[in-house]
């Protein structure tokens, strides 16, 4: 099972809904969120995974990166300003290995 798949489940039984009631949330078959939950299927696109974490209360960019998908206004941001991105990731990637 994946991590992104385990979490989903963990994080929708802890709010109580049952699978095919969060599949009907979420626009889809029970099947297919199931699949996901198992690992059988990969995680779905940053969009979908937004909607997860809206309905499950969780910051939908977490996530999405949890899952190993990066957020639309994230890739923007790199695209439009990749100078300014990068030095504030070393940034920050310093200070953490002064720590």
């Amino acid at each position: 099972m994946n991590n992104f798949g385990k979490e989903l489940r963990e994080l929708r039984e802890e709010t109580g809904v049952s699978l095919r009631a969060f599949a009907e949330k979420m626009g889809v078959s029970p099947t297919y969120i199931s699949k996901i939950e198992r690992g059988e299927f990969n995680p779905p696109a940053a969009k979908v995974i937004a909607k997860i974490a809206i309905e499950l209360g969780k910051d939908p960019d977490l996530m999405a990166l949890r899952a190993g998908k990066t957020p639309e206004w994230i890739l923007t941001m790199l695209r439009e300003n990749p100078k300014s991105c990068i030095d504030a990731l070393r940034g920050i990637a310093s200070q953490g290995n002064k720590q």
